[in-house]
């Protein structure tokens, strides 16, 4: 979770968030929860307290009031980029995937390169039938993040689907050397060898 610094609250309020916090902390989501919407009854305005309750909210699987309370929070500060990527990703497990890209680009635009913003963005422009501008989505958040191997596995896939097979085989490599029992990346690699023919290794991975 991503937690702004907090700004001068009143002390109802700001007592109601810390404890809030506090169950957070400590796996009681329904308490923090409470505790969030408390804060925001005394004090409207409270960013944190709404950017929280919609984390907590998503985390416990209720996307609707989860998208509802990322748009509040933006509403108090509309250039906090985790708000932006947050809504992003409540949005495609919502099905809405065009909103979800708007999101990911606008957080973006107030956090450039962010690797996770721009990972997530690329598999929303999969999911659309982009594949080539989420090839240059991936490229960019491995440029900040070299070691993660989903985002090499992402990658892969996506190059995979414009037919650059060597290339694909290249980044689900690097996936499974850097995680080697990413079953999912071995599973990419097996198909994309495969795919070029080469069944000896494509049956290994597999």
């Amino acid at each position: 979770m991503h937690a702004p610094l907090l700004e001068a609250r009143p002390l109802d309020s700001l007592g109601q968030f810390r404890q809030a916090v506090q169950f957070q902390a400590h796996n009681e989501p329904l308490a923090a929860a409470r505790g969030y919407v408390r804060a925001l009854q005394l004090q409207p305005t409270f960013f944190e307290a709404a950017f929280n309750l919609a984390v907590v909210l998503h985390a416990m699987g209720q996307g609707e009031e989860a998208i509802a309370c990322y748009r509040q929070a933006l509403q108090l500060k509309p250039h906090y980029a985790p708000a932006w990527g947050n809504l992003g990703v409540a949005l495609r497990e919502a099905g809405q995937n065009r909103d979800a890209i708007d999101c990911f680009r606008e957080a973006l635009r107030c956090k450039p390169s962010a690797p996770d913003v721009l990972n997530n963005l690329g598999n929303a422009l999969r999911a659309e039938d982009e594949p080539v501008a989420a090839i240059a989505c991936f490229r960019a958040a491995l440029r900040r993040s070299p070691a993660n191997a989903g985002i090499h596995a992402n990658l892969g896939n996506a190059l995979r689907e414009v037919g650059r097979l060597e290339e694909a085989i290249k980044a689900l490599q690097r996936a499974v050397e850097l995680q080697p029992d990413y079953a999912d990346a071995h599973w990419d690699l097996a198909v994309a060898r495969l795919l070029q023919g080469d069944f000896t290794n494509g049956l290994a991975e597999y």
